[in-house]
Order: structure tokens, then sequence, then C-alpha cells
């Protein structure tokens, strides 16, 4: 794994109050660059069709991208944000 990935997804339950942390699978950094992709690969296996994009049943994740954290390139380390859109799934 790249030195600028740390390998886990943390997961967070509202509703139950829980978290709890997993590596992130074999293979995923280098097939899903980034954050926008590790996250579109986890919305699209964790998200059903027919779920309200506002109820408890949706899922909300926040992914940093490989160069955050990095002194040399302060513009390139970014975030990334993904949901369900409120008409994809309706």
């Amino acid at each position: 794994m790249p030195f600028a990935i740390a390998g886990k997804i943390l997961h967070v339950d509202l509703s139950t109050k829980k978290t709890w942390s997993e590596p992130i699978p074999e293979g995923w950094t280098k097939h899903f660059i980034g954050a926008r992709g590790i996250n579109a690969k986890i919305l699209w296996d964790s998200l059903k069709g027919g779920i309200d994009p506002f109820g408890p049943d949706n899922i909300l994740i926040f992914g940093t991208g490989p160069l955050t954290g990095r002194l040399h390139q302060p513009r390139v380390a970014q975030q990334s944000l993904a949901r369900a859109p409120r008409l994809t799934f309706t």
C-alpha cells in the first residue's frame, strides 16, 4: 500500500453511537484513485434503490485524498464528500 494511504475506513453509526474501523480492501487503492474513487465504490456497494435521501438508511462519506497531509503540496491535498443525491434513488 502506498505511504500516503492510511489504509483504514472508519465507520460511525449515529443511530447506535458505535464506531469501528476496517482496512481498505486489497486492490482498492490501485483500482480507485484517491478519496473520490474509493468513496464512489463504497457508495455504490452500500446503497440500495428506493431509500429516503434524508433518512437513516442513507450514508454520508468523508474521505481525504492521497496527498492530504503533505507539506510540500498544500493545494493538491483535498477532501471528498459523497452521498446519494436527492433524485437518484427515489
